[in-house]
């Protein structure tokens, strides 16, 4: 297998995609191809129907569910192309969080691809009924939020770490990608004073230490400011193909990805945010 196709992640036997049918979906189409494609995974497609009628917005039901059978069933055209294994879910509700979360545990997903954005896509989600919290804080998988031009094709892994236990397992995750693609790592560790500087030495430095043990060259940056702003100029400056972070923070991330700190960061990174479960 060559460099450029080389999986970029240990486990990714099975890889859920959510996809809401569109133009924002396009980034976490395509990403999931990519990497199902590359680890060998069975690509399992979700659709969702909404069933609120009260809303003006939704369709009738049998009008909806032929729309969003039409549209999954052409992301499985694109996965046969691939020679692909990929299998189509229909999922029916209020909201799609509790059909995410049953198919993750019922077909044992590793990682769940979610686009940005879209009409009934992440952006509404979030802003609205908080499904994305609820997901992340219900689910042990993986979870990567893709905005709609983005690509996995380069080398530059970002980790944000705070020295909690969620924080560790990002920084094992971000390692064994930056190793996998045989890349560069950004180790990342945002302090709001002078005094915690000593603190957030030791743990860039100890993630540093573990990816030079896996033969990747590690860059340690310790900024003075909010954890998302801090991450998010870093992430541009250095071109990062990917944000990883843990999902709960030293302060509770499932709290801050219901309010505007987790929301900016999803929102507004121009690259994939990759969120580890402290179980992985």
């Amino acid at each position: 297998m060559s460099e450029v196709q080389s999986c970029p992640m240990a486990k990714a036997g099975n890889i859920l995609l959510f996809t809401d049918g569109t133009e924002f979906s396009e980034g976490a189409i395509r990403t999931a191809l990519t990497l199902a494609s590359r680890c060998s995974s069975t690509l399992f497609v979700m659709g969702f129907v909404y069933e609120n009628y009260e809303r003006e917005t939704y369709l009738p039901r049998e009008v909806d569910t032929e729309s969003v059978s039409q549209y999954i069933s052409s992301v499985k055209e694109r996965a046969a192309a691939l020679n692909l294994d990929c299998q189509l879910i229909l999922s029916y509700g209020d909201a799609p969080k509790e059909g995410i979360v049953e198919h993750v545990q019922k077909n044992q997903i590793d990682l769940l691809v979610i686009g940005r954005r879209g009409y009934k896509g992440l952006l509404r989600i979030i802003t609205g009924e908080e499904v994305a919290s609820d997901v992340i804080g219900h689910v042990t998988c993986k979870v990567l939020v893709v905005p709609k031009g983005s690509t996995l094709e380069g080398k530059t892994v970002l980790v944000g770490i705070d020295g909690s236990k969620h924080s560790e397992s990002a920084a094992k995750e971000a390692v064994e990608v930056a190793k996998r693609l045989k890349g560069n790592l950004i180790v990342l560790f945002s302090i709001h004073s002078e005094d915690e500087r000593k603190y957030a030495r030791y743990h860039v430095d100890m993630t540093a230490n573990m990816s030079k043990e896996g033969g990747v060259d590690a860059e340690t940056l310790i900024p003075t400011g909010k954890a998302y702003k801090m991450i998010m100029e870093a992430a541009d400056e250095k071109r990062a193909d990917m944000i990883v972070v843990g999902s709960y923070g030293k302060s509770g991330f499932k709290k801050l990805l219901k309010g505007s700190a987790t929301e900016k960061l999803i929102e507004e990174a121009n690259c994939p945010v990759l969120v580890v479960n402290a179980g992985e």
